[in-house]
Parts: C-alpha cells; structure tokens; sequence
C-alpha cells in the first residue's frame, strides 16, 4: 500500500456491476468521502450523438469523458489532504471504454494512438489508486441489474455480447494498470462478494481489505 498519509480506493467494473451502490455502502459505513461520476453521462454533450453515430462522435465523446474525469481527480488532492476517497470509475473506466470502442472499429488506428498520448499525459497529473475494487458480475446479473434500474439506452445498446467485450476491456485496462503501477493493490469482488442483500457480509469483507489503511 502507498505510504501517503490518506488513501484513494478505486471502484471499477462493467455495466450494472454495482459500483455506485457500492460506493454508497461503504461511504454510509466507512470513514470516506465519495468521488461519484455518474453525472458526467448526463452532462456529456456528445454522448448521445455517438450513441447514435458510434464512427463519428465516439472519439470526441470518449476524450470528453478522459478530460472531465483528469480534471475531477486533480481536484481530490484537496480532499485527500482531509480523509481517504474512494472514486466511482476514474481514468481506467475511460481507458477501458475506449480500448473497447478501439477492439470493436468505433476508433480508428491513429484515433486510437491519439487518445492513448492524452491518457498518458492526463495520468502524469493524476495520483493512481491505492486500492483498485474490481467489480466482477456475470453477464446474466449484469443484465438483470440493468434491466431493473431501467436506463432505456443501456437496455437497448448494453446487449451480452457487448458487455461480454468490455469486461474485457476492463480486464486489459487493470493488466495495464498493475504493469504500470506494481505497488498498487487490485482485489477482485465476485458475485458472493457484490450481494447487496447482505450488507454486513460485504463491509466486513471490504473492511478487512481496507483495514491496513483506514
């Protein structure tokens, strides 16, 4: 673990994993203050164009998404100052949907070579997490769980073979992490683990992680 005297824990996974249910649990439970990010798919302009025209807004979307979310984790410098974070997505999550936007032909080559330059100098600015949450689900749960929060686009668009493709996306964006960033911890949460019906089995699972740090 980082010897800095607050930690930063990292919440990552695919559609409907759970993240900010998650982030919600431990924040009610767990000396940390939330770093959330489901707004910036509300207040993303180009979103919806790419969900309509994946060729030509997808590159655009994809590197709004990377700017906002460098330039909300500066700002947690502040914060950590204070108390230990945890961050609903981050950099990875941005890198990961593009990896897969790149794998499925949305992103050209030299789209591609470009968004991977600004990744890495938007990262040189950044803190990586202490702790890396992987959020692991099946693509049958992933599906349910989407289906019962109801968002009429990830119904439509977010299909198996789709999510099956950024998990991953994701898998390559934490092998690239952990090559990067060997001091960091990534620990996998499956199923049993994400089981929001059992809330004091997951703290004590995650406090036991956190434990070192908190």
């Amino acid at each position: 673990m980082s010897k800095h005297t607050h930690q930063s824990v990292l919440l990552l996974g695919n559609v409907g994993a759970g993240k900010s249910t998650l982030m919600d649990i431990l924040c009610d439970h767990l000396p940390l203050l939330p770093v959330p990010a489901d707004k910036f798919f509300q207040e993303n302009p180009f979103f919806p164009l790419a969900l309509e025209d994946r060729q030509r807004w997808t590159f655009t979307s994809n590197t709004w998404f990377l700017y906002k979310r460098a330039q909300l984790l500066k700002e947690t410098k502040q914060l950590l100052e204070k108390s230990d974070i945890i961050i609903d997505s981050g950099l990875l999550m941005s890198y990961a949907y593009s990896y897969l936007a790149f794998q499925r032909g949305s992103l050209s080559e030299d789209e591609w070579q470009l968004y991977t330059d600004l990744y890495q100098e938007l990262s040189r600015d950044v803190r990586p997490p202490d702790l890396v949450l992987h959020l692991q689900l099946s693509i049958p749960a992933l599906q349910e769980r989407i289906k019962h929060r109801g968002r009429a686009y990830e119904i439509e668009k977010y299909n198996p073979e789709f999510l099956e493709m950024l998990e991953n996306a994701i898998q390559h964006s934490v092998d690239k992490f952990h090559a990067d960033h060997p001091t960091s911890v990534i620990v996998p949460l499956t199923e049993s683990d994400l089981d929001f019906g059992n809330q004091q089995q997951l703290l004590r699972r995650i406090q036991k992680l956190l434990t070192p740090t908190l």
